[in-house]
């Protein structure tokens, strides 16, 4: 069990502790970043700042961690988590925020058991962390999985959206268009077909075939960073393979459909239906050529992963789900969103 003492401490960013990670040669400088926590932890100040007037006193340290720390997405989370923490007395870190080497989410789960955090808010998408899952959990740190569950038992709490919900929200969206379909296609990443974020499409497809529309699935790899825009442009090219819908469920992917819309004049030929919000985007909603984009609320999943960890804190439940809301942007709201 933790030291009862940990309830009331003045808590440092990880920065030391990556610090000491940047100048290894290997994450074997673990034991010594362990040894070295209690000192870090209790009384090093933030490495940005020598003035010790800046040390604030927090009763918890929580730590968020996802795969791709620069997204827009995950951004706008680790804000709202933080804002919300402020609130309760509590410093939420963005693990790997400001490291010039990009680790993964093990390496990034070892860096936060090893600062023995409170509590810990991560997607556990691209990497197996079982057993770092429950490193955690024998030390009673609790974890609040976001938007992919890992296995129950692995986990205090999962933050995710209604897959029905979504599904409805797509077709309610195609069935607008008003015109008959032959072919809607759903763009998935290759790479994590088995994630919770992707099994979206099951549910798209389910609905929409029982409507009698064809879905035809695109899993795109990303082995390559260009991969999925060479894919995208080839499609809207063919003759043969544009279809009248395309579903895209990543940001990376809207953008890039949008792009190429644009550029090989095919505006109007293919409706773009995305997911996620950027001023270019909204732009793009705006303007007719995206039909529609999905919208889960960020600032509710980062507020909800702090009140996730909290009410742990009180109960020791585990095994609780929060569904965050989501919308469907169009023009008929668009101007909402930009504002």
């Amino acid at each position: 069990m933790k030291n009862e003492t940990r309830k009331s401490k003045k808590i440092v960013t990880h920065k030391a502790i990556l610090f000491l990670m940047l100048i290894s040669s290997s994450l074997a400088t673990f034991i010594v970043i362990s040894i070295g926590t209690f000192f870090f932890r209790h009384y090093t100040e933030d490495l940005s700042s020598m003035d010790k007037q800046s040390l604030k006193e927090y009763k918890y340290y929580y730590a968020l961690i996802v795969e791709e720390t620069k997204t827009a997405f995950w951004q706008s989370v680790y804000e709202s988590a933080k804002e919300e923490g402020e609130k309760n007395n509590i410093y939420v870190e963005y693990i790997g925020e400001e490291l010039i080497k990009q680790y993964g989410i093990k390496d990034k789960l070892k860096m936060a058991i090893a600062s023995n955090v409170d509590g810990i808010m991560v997607v556990p998408e691209g990497e197996d962390i079982e057993e770092e899952l429950k490193e955690a959990q024998d030390l009673d740190i609790p974890v609040i999985t976001l938007l992919s569950d890992s296995l129950e038992e692995s986990r205090t709490s999962f933050i995710g959206v209604e897959r029905e919900e979504i599904s409805q929200l797509y077709c309610e969206e195609i069935k607008a268009i008003g015109t008959k379909l032959d072919k809607v296609m759903i763009l998935v990443d290759g790479s994590q077909q088995a994630t919770s974020k992707n099994m979206m499409y099951l549910g798209i497809q389910e609905v929409l075939e029982n409507e009698g529309i064809h879905v035809e699935i695109k899993y795109i790899n990303r082995n390559n960073a260009f991969n999925a825009e060479e894919i995208i442009r080839n499609i809207i090219l063919s003759p043969k393979m544009i279809p009248d819908v395309m579903i895209c469920l990543s940001m990376e992917d809207t953008l890039c459909a949008y792009q190429s819309v644009i550029d090989y004049n095919k505006v109007g030929e293919v409706c773009i239906m995305g997911y996620g919000q950027s001023p270019t985007l909204l732009e793009g909603v705006s303007k007719g050529i995206i039909q529609s984009l999905l919208f889960i609320d960020t600032n509710q999943m980062g507020k909800q992963g702090i009140e996730a960890l909290q009410q742990y804190e009180l109960n020791k439940k585990k095994g609780s789900f929060f569904s965050v809301g989501v919308a469907m942007i169009n023009q008929d709201n668009v101007e909402r969103y930009i504002s």
